[in-house]
C-alpha cells in the first residue's frame, strides 16, 4: 500500500510540475511599423506576423494603435 501512495503522489507531482511549465510563449519579429505619408481618408493595412512558441493556446486579448 505505501508503494502505491508514493507512485501516486509522484504522478501527481509530475502532472501539477507539467501544468505549471505549460504556458504560451509569443515571438513577434516586428514590433512596429511605419506607414509612408498617405492622402488624410486612405484605408492602410499591414499584418504583423505572431508565432506562438509554448505548449498552451496564445489568446491574444487586446491590440493598440501606437
Amino acid at each position: 500500500m505505501r508503494f502505491r501512495t508514493l507512485a501516486f503522489t509522484a504522478m501527481l507531482v509530475m502532472l501539477w510540475a507539467a501544468a505549471a511549465t505549460a504556458t504560451p510563449g509569443v515571438v513577434l519579429p516586428e514590433l512596429k511599423y511605419e506607414f509612408d505619408p498617405v492622402v488624410d481618408g486612405t484605408q492602410v493595412t499591414h499584418d504583423f506576423a505572431i508565432k506562438n512558441t509554448g505548449d498552451e493556446p496564445l489568446a491574444i486579448t487586446q491590440v493598440k494603435t501606437g
